[in-house]
């Protein structure tokens, strides 16, 4: 299979009154709890590292309520293909409305069936916040579509709901090295120590293992925690994928967040986030930085 698509529809919950809103692309009011979401897309699939690669692209432009005209950017893993079905996952998008503010849609898995000349796809992911209007979103996105493999053309289409939560970011550096521990076959397990500073924190001391395998690019099986100065906590389960940097021993590092609990004042917090970054291999530096939301 040559190209396939990972896109998305968002469902979400807001605090507020019990009432249902829709808009094209107003501001959020607060007042209110739900609001439905709906649009479509046409664009290009493409797999920019060869069609032996796990990795594809997408990008496409539409319509959305609330959003206006709005532009897809997507990017996400093949992770498994036996002909005619296969799964995807480990995605990262952005939704851009016409005002210029993004909804972020993160970690989505998925499956495709390949018909002819056609591939039709399903899948289901997170949102991790936004800016605008929307940097403090969360909840569930679903998304359908097909993609003529001989041309690339793709078209996804979306419906849902959202919710508000509590914006999060900050930056993070590590120091990666290779350890014992146990991974599925073809896995090696990392380890990272580092620091940074992080919205809700300040300055935070960072740990995190996860299991990688450098020959298809996935990043899975990972945890993480951001402590506080003060001993205060997140506890995080990610995965991801890494892609090279053509020329350069660095590759680039994407991972998709899920925050299951905490000490302190964040006993109990739940949300997503989304890094990207960069680490120099084998043994060395990363730096990134993440967004995304989080209830305390």
């Amino acid at each position: 299979m040559k190209k396939l698509l990972f896109l998305f529809a968002i469902l979400f919950f807001l605090p507020g009154c019990q009432k249902e809103e829709t808009m094209v692309n107003t501001p959020i009011d607060p007042l209110y709890k739900t609001f439905t979401l709906s649009g479509s897309a046409d664009g290009i699939t493409t797999y920019p590292f060869g069609s032996a690669a796990p990795y594809r692209h997408f990008e496409g432009e539409g319509q959305s309520n609330p959003g206006g005209d709005v532009q897809i950017i997507l990017d996400y893993l093949i992770t498994s293909f036996t002909p005619p079905n296969g799964t995807s996952g480990f995605a990262s998008g952005e939704l851009i409305t016409e005002n210029g503010d993004k909804i972020y849609a993160i970690g989505g898995v998925g499956s495709f069936s390949v018909i002819g000349t056609n591939v039709t796809f399903s899948a289901t992911g997170d949102i991790a916040g936004g800016t605008g209007d929307y940097d403090n979103v969360k909840g569930t996105i679903t998304y359908t579509g097909t993609i003529d493999q001989l041309t690339g053309e793709t078209h996804a289409e979306w419906t849902g709901t959202f919710t508000r939560e509590k914006p999060i970011e900050g930056t993070l550096w590590a120091e990666n090295t290779t350890i014992a521990g146990s991974c599925q076959p073809g896995y090696v397990r990392r380890h990272a120590e580092g620091g940074g500073s992080a919205s809700h924190f300040g300055n935070v001391i960072l740990s995190m293992e996860h299991c990688v395998n450098f020959t298809t690019g996935i990043l899975t099986e990972g945890n993480s925690t951001l402590e506080a100065a003060n001993g205060d906590k997140i506890f995080t389960i990610h995965n991801g994928y890494i892609l090279p940097i053509p020329g350069t021993n660095t590759v680039a590092v994407t991972m998709f967040g899920t925050i299951t609990g905490g000490e302190g004042r964040f006993e109990g917090a739940e949300g997503f986030l989304w890094v990207k970054g960069t680490q120099v291999l084998p043994e060395g530096t990363a730096e990134c930085t993440f967004d995304g939301v989080i209830d305390y």
